[in-house]
């Protein structure tokens, strides 16, 4: 699928401006698809059987981690990611995640997932910042209609991980 649109053919002479278009080509596609962090190495050209080979440089998720929760254990987060450690690093998939991250109803925002180099250059560990939702709250309130001149109570109740299981009870 990468080698689709390349301009190089098969059983023809290898000519390196081609190789170089169809190098970016490669690279443009990575980038395109969400692994902005992938590339081609380096290629390799074997004279004796006339192969050219293609070396990807993958980046794996080493660790991902959530930062800035107060008062929910990171578990709870972790748990709601498709994207886990071990993973080639792929920034659509990790937008996902944090759109799931969003959809627990314990945060009111969640980062763009950044990206923390380490020492080794195919891992990165990424890190979501989280700013949660103030915790429980509890309202009641009286109201009055005009229609029919009725009076009404209301009670609101918010609850977040009451019972430790990251759940979310209104």
């Amino acid at each position: 699928q990468l080698l689709t649109d390349t301009q190089l053919q098969l059983g023809r002479r290898l000519d390196y401006q081609k190789l170089k278009h169809d190098i970016e080509k490669v690279n443009q596609t990575f980038k395109k698809e969400g692994y902005e962090l992938s590339f081609v190495s380096r290629t390799e050209f074997n004279a004796f059987n006339k192969t050219l080979t293609y070396y990807i440089a993958e980046v794996e998720i080493r660790q991902i981690k959530i930062e800035g929760n107060e008062n929910n254990d990171e578990f709870y987060y972790l748990r709601e990611l498709w994207v886990k450690p071990g993973e080639v690093y792929n920034l659509y998939r990790l937008r996902r995640d944090r759109f799931n991250l969003l959809r627990l109803g314990f945060v009111k925002f969640v980062s763009e997932p950044q990206v923390v180099p380490l020492e080794r250059p195919d891992q990165v560990d990424v890190v979501y910042q989280v700013l949660e939702q103030k915790g429980n709250s509890t309202q009641f309130g009286l109201g009055y209609t005009t229609n029919k001149n009725k009076r009404f109570l209301f009670a609101n109740f918010n609850l977040l991980n009451v019972l430790g299981w990251g759940e979310t009870m209104q």
